[in-house]
């Protein structure tokens, strides 16, 4: 497959990435990195000018070094790529919410690594009573096909603890949210299940605990499980903590 085609198929299945991120998920054996990279760059860049691509300058949360505030481009496919691809055309973003959502499509690129489980992602269409960053759907190979699927509500946090209401912040909220919602019948009309589990990706660890100490006070769920965003590169281990116990989980052992 010529890579020019690798690129726009990739863009249309993660919605927002990066030239590192391309140069990542398709590898070249004993090519520099910098040469690597500078490859994507130029496809990605013909594709931008032929308006197959949108692209924006996704401004990261790096420490500022010397005055300098490290940038990269991200990318996603045009109406006219889309129309190419048969594929949705992406929202807009600001540059300040790109991050976000480079967030979201790089833990995709993460579960997309998941052994021993048929990976369902969703990350359009998902404005209903609660707002996940995506929807994830996990199946038992092994088990029977009404038995087999397991659903997820990911929610990838990256900043602190903000916007205070009655004590609580609007990511306990937005829990709470969820847990209300769970076992109704309004979850069944909007999502075709009622129940399911909400993983949350933090920033590090110390916020993990921070949430996971007060949530053994507000919601001692093993329904909320939480990692950081450096473990959720390793899928496959043993990487949530729930506020129920100090056990750590895999994915596999919840699905």
């Amino acid at each position: 497959m010529p890579i020019r085609t690798k690129v726009l198929h990739l863009i249309a299945e993660h919605k927002y990435l990066s030239v590192y991120d391309l140069a990542n998920l398709i590898p070249v054996i004993n090519a520099k990195p910098d040469n690597h990279r500078r490859r994507f760059q130029f496809v990605l860049t013909r594709l931008w000018k032929n308006r197959v691509l949108n692209r924006k300058i996704n401004v990261k949360d790096f420490e500022i070094a010397e005055g300098f505030v490290p940038f990269n481009w991200m990318y996603w496919l045009s109406d006219k790529g889309a129309k190419m691809l048969q594929a949705r055309t992406n929202t807009e973003k600001s540059p300040y919410s790109l991050p976000h959502e480079q967030d979201i499509s790089r833990a995709h690129l993460a579960f997309s690594k998941l052994e021993g489980r048929e990976l369902y992602w969703r990350q359009d269409d998902l404005k209903h009573t609660i707002h996940p960053d995506a929807l994830i759907g996990l199946s038992n190979p092994n088990l029977p096909e009404d038995e087999s699927t397991t659903y997820f509500f990911l929610e990838i946090e990256r900043s602190k603890q903000g916007h205070y209401r009655e004590g609580k912040s609007g990511l306990i909220m937005k829990l709470l949210r969820f847990q209300n919602y769970r076992k109704t019948t309004k979850c069944v009309q909007e999502w075709g299940f009622d129940n399911f589990y909400v993983l949350l990706v933090l920033k590090n660890e110390e916020r993990r605990q921070n949430l996971l100490s007060k949530l053994r006070t507000i919601l001692p769920y093993r329904t909320y499980m939480l990692t950081t965003q450096d473990l959720v590169n390793n899928i496959n281990g043993k990487i949530w903590l729930s506020p129920k116990d100090s056990t750590p989980y895999s994915l596999l052992e919840i699905s």
